[in-house]
């Protein structure tokens, strides 16, 4: 059942777009107290809302009034849809592949009049005890899609599917889901920048990837597991037996990068090579100055705003009830200069 702040919301946004244009002096809090007897809190929440989704806006000793934001919407015969987008924390944000990726969807989403509401999970359940605010966004419905940049718990992708609020996966999906996600070509990738590697000369390649055991243990394919898939079929090829001490994961942290690069040189054999498929990690190379080895470090940030466009695209097809053709959409990485 929706709360009753959310249900004045509602019906408040209803009169706006039918009752009002940009400038209008809109009802006042007492008003609205008095003529739908409920209580200052409710219809307080319920006017933040409106002001936080761009209807409304106040100004101190003067009133609240309605923005130019419904003038767009009447043009556009569309209303705001507000993006939900889940990532692991603030820092990784920072990440230069994801900042383009986020990049990608903003100036997309802000095309077709769509606002967008950051989620950093921090590895948390969105129903248990911690993830309250995710939750009741999208157990109230006030999310009209969810771009998921990180893994979640498959329950809380359940939870989120039988909501029927639309879900994208940017670099992972779930095995048995029919949820669309978007992805490089890294399993390609994987393959051929080892076989370069090889042809060099290089039978001892190291690898740095993303986390790999996480998304196996939640029935999850990411990019990285599909990167070693690559990197795995080209030793094959070249009849290099796989050396599992020479995959390390990574949740890209720079103190976890120096003791992974660390633990290579600490081998009886270390790698005469060494692939980072984050280029964030680049910073920590300088750990390698006087080490013999060739440093392999993948740009992903290049391609980043096109997957953040197609995320939101493919998103924005499936809110349209527009059908999907592929749920596996991926986004070619050029690898001829790597």
């Amino acid at each position: 059942m929706r709360p009753n702040y959310f249900k004045l919301k509602e019906i408040l946004r209803d009169e706006i777009e039918e009752k009002f244009k940009s400038g209008d002096l809109f009802y006042s809090q007492n008003y609205l107290i008095k003529k739908f007897r409920l209580s200052y809190a409710t219809v307080t929440r319920a006017l933040n809302e409106l002001e936080r989704e761009g209807y409304i806006y106040r100004i101190q000793g003067k009133g609240t009034f309605v923005s130019d934001l419904i003038e767009r919407e009447k043009n556009t015969s569309e209303k705001i849809k507000n993006i939900g987008i889940v990532f692991r924390n603030i820092n990784f944000l920072l990440h230069p592949y994801i900042k383009k990726v986020i990049e990608g969807i903003e100036k997309t989403g802000y095309e077709n009049n769509y606002h967008f509401f950051f989620y950093p999970l921090a590895g948390r359940s969105i129903t248990g005890e911690n993830g309250n605010l995710f939750f009741k966004s999208i157990d109230n419905k006030e999310l009209d899609g969810i771009i998921m940049c990180d893994f979640i718990d498959r329950k809380d992708l359940n939870f989120i599917l039988d909501k029927n609020i639309p879900v994208v996966c940017i670099g992972h999906y779930y095995k048995g889901a029919s949820v669309p996600a978007i992805f490089l070509n890294e399993d390609y990738i994987g393959e051929k920048i080892t076989e370069k590697l090889i042809l060099k000369g290089h039978k001892r390649i190291g690898v740095i990837a993303g986390p790999i055991s996480q998304a196996i243990s939640i029935g999850a394919v990411s990019s990285s597991l599909l990167f070693l898939d690559g990197y795995k079929n080209a030793l094959k090829r070249y009849k290099i037996e796989y050396d599992e001490n020479l995959v390390k994961e990574s949740d890209f942290e720079k103190e976890k990068v120096i003791e992974l690069i660390d633990e290579f040189f600490s081998l009886k054999n270390p790698p005469t090579a060494i692939i980072l498929i984050d280029e964030s990690m680049g910073v920590e190379m300088k750990n390698l100055i006087g080490k013999d080895v060739m440093i392999k470090i993948l740009k992903f940030s290049e391609i980043g705003e096109e997957v953040g466009r197609k995320a939101l695209e493919t998103l924005q097809k499936i809110i349209k009830k527009e059908e999907i053709l592929n749920e596996r959409i991926f986004i070619p990485f050029k690898v001829e200069d790597i």
